[in-house]
């Protein structure tokens, strides 16, 4: 934060990991300090950052993240219907109702960002629609809805060549 304080640089800035809460300890750990830093001086960045929806089961580290100056959290929730998580094995999705956990974050002042994928195995013609419904309804301020991809190489891109499903 120095770094970019002395720049002159104001307003957001993206911590930059695939999953915030990955080491709870040391996130935990990192909070204050970012508190007191921005304390310190005026609090003159606003935080974004990527996690799990499990994020939600932890209301102290919610807290914390508001105080810091927290604003956004993007999730990769993937697809709104909790047996297609299941399928995609993102447990951590699937724990408790995705509404329930959604609510928990907005209600600690996140805005959710969201990315959701088409193209799935599970997808049926009513797909697009619920997507559009459960954005709606959870009021996620941005939606990022993209095309399955298999990059050369994933275990996804090795499955579907295996199955003969790659052109």
């Amino acid at each position: 934060l120095d770094g970019r304080y002395a720049t002159c640089h104001r307003g957001s800035v993206f911590f930059v990991d695939d999953n915030f809460i990955g080491n709870l300890p040391k996130v935990k750990a990192l909070l204050p300090e970012v508190v007191r830093w921005q304390e310190r001086h005026g609090f003159p960045f606003q935080f974004y950052t990527e996690a799990s929806v499990n994020l939600a089961e932890h209301p102290g580290l919610l807290v914390e993240m508001r105080r810091a100056g927290f604003y956004a959290v993007f999730l990769g929730i993937e697809t709104p219907d909790p047996n297609d998580l299941k399928a995609l094995q993102k447990s951590q999705n699937a724990r408790r109702p995705l509404l329930e956990s959604l609510r928990v974050l907005q209600a600690h002042g996140l805005e959710i960002w969201a990315g959701l994928i088409m193209g799935l195995d599970t997808d049926r013609p009513e797909t697009a629609g619920r997507i559009v419904e459960f954005v709606e309804e959870s009021a996620i301020t941005m939606a990022m809805v993209n095309l399955l991809n298999a990059p050369i190489g994933t275990q996804l891109w090795r499955r579907l060549k295996a199955e003969g499903r790659l052109l």
